[in-house]
């Protein structure tokens, strides 16, 4: 596992981009993909802590973060990298059903508290769609519960990081 540890200036980007998003949910009256609960508790840190991932993942693979608003199908990190964010050490990386328009990409899970972040592996969508990942919690609705050891880790050398 590596930590990742953003400056101000990354904290700053991160709180600007996550109240666009959040601002756009409220309006267009999106559909809410949290289900199964918001990291943090609720929504708003839930939108922060999830950027912060994103931009934590970008700089650790030293690709350009997307930052879009409301593109759930574009990829979150240039190379097709999807970033799942749980605040909880030991949460699991959840791919949903509505992902599958991106389950040729990776997706990766990012843990922490801003601006402190943890990379802990990745998995491809493809990968993660069985039935020994499947749960409903809470009836919230089926999606796919990865846990860490079944996560790829990334390997790091002089380099850089490179994919196990």
């Amino acid at each position: 596992m590596t930590t990742i540890q953003l400056t101000k200036e990354e904290c700053r980007k991160v709180a600007h981009a996550a109240i666009e998003r959040r601002l756009t949910n409220l309006f267009k009256e999106l559909k809410n993909l949290h289900s199964h609960g918001y990291a943090c508790g609720n929504a708003w840190a839930s939108d922060i802590e999830a950027c912060g991932a994103e931009i934590a993942f970008s700089k650790f693979i030293g690709e350009k973060w997307i930052g879009d608003v409301n593109t759930f199908h574009a990829p979150d990190v240039e190379g097709g990298w999807q970033v799942r964010y749980t605040d909880r050490l030991d949460g699991k990386l959840i791919i949903r059903p509505i992902d599958s328009p991106k389950y040729e990409e990776n997706f990766v899970l990012v843990t922490g508290l801003m601006p402190s972040y943890n990379i802990i592996g990745y998995i491809k969508g493809q990968d993660a769609v069985q039935e020994k990942y499947l749960w409903n919690p809470n009836n919230a609705g089926d999606a796919y519960f990865v846990s860490q050891k079944d996560l790829i880790k990334f390997k790091e050398d002089e380099d850089g990081w490179s994919l196990d």
